[in-house]
């Protein structure tokens, strides 16, 4: 699969892409009891889960102002090959698929489960001069080497403090991507649009410029293991 994102719907080139395989493995509940991921794999029914087994992701650098005179928000450009994404296809419907972006634990092809927050993730922050940092970073969907948000402040609210920045975490809108469709009957690829999906009030972030996000995705079913577009800006 891979998935271009657009961070601000009033300019395509401002986007995260996100290349993404899994494997097809047949099963029902890998961890019987486990509330995060049953209502993804669905109690009693059997599924073809798409077990994961890589994933990768790049952003654009971006600039935008934001309020009054004198504030602003940025990010670097930055990759990612710390990404978690499953899905799954519904056995009696071997066309249809889900496909999201979670930190949730996700089944693996050999059956086990990975849990994203469990691991190592490798955070390569770069502040500003000045700049205050997070006090910790939160394990997402996808986590970039350089994982901030950059914003300064407008002068008039911080009185003897003109350079006011400040950092966040940077929360990027394939974290908030769900990919529902379907393979048209014989063929084995399907390229698709998902507009406004909702980002949680609870998730808002600077690094999304609104409360929905749009993409564009295309979903190949091979049986080679290999990625045929594999970080190429294009679908």
């Amino acid at each position: 699969m891979t998935v271009k994102a657009f961070t601000d719907p009033n300019n395509p080139d401002v986007a995260e892409w996100a290349w993404v395989t899994f494997k097809k493995v047949h099963g029902t509940i890998v961890a019987p009891g486990d509330d995060r991921i049953e209502h993804l794999i669905g109690a009693g029914i059997p599924h073809l889960f798409l077990a994961f087994v890589r994933g990768v992701a790049w952003r654009a650098a971006y600039r935008y102002a934001l309020g009054p005179p004198g504030a602003y928000t940025f990010w670097e450009e930055s990759f990612s090959d710390s990404v978690f994404a499953t899905g799954q296809f519904i056995e009696q419907q071997p066309n249809i698929f889900s496909i999201k972006f979670t930190s949730s634990p996700i089944p693996l092809e050999d059956g086990s489960l990975l849990d994203p927050r469990a691991g190592t993730h490798i955070f390569n922050p770069i502040p500003v001069d000045g700049e205050r940092l997070p006090e910790r970073f939160f394990v997402l969907a996808v986590n970039y080497i350089d994982p901030l948000v950059h914003e300064r402040l407008a002068p008039t609210r911080y009185v003897g403090n003109l350079d006011a920045w400040y950092a966040t975490q940077y929360v990027g809108a394939l974290n908030f991507v769900t990919v529902n469709d379907e393979f048209p009957e014989g063929e084995d690829e399907v390229f698709g649009q998902c507009l406004d999906c909702m980002v949680p009030v609870a998730r808002m972030s600077l690094a999304v410029l609104g409360t929905t996000i749009n993409c564009v995705y295309k979903v190949i079913r091979s049986s080679s293991r290999e990625h045929p577009h594999w970080l190429l800006h294009y679908l």
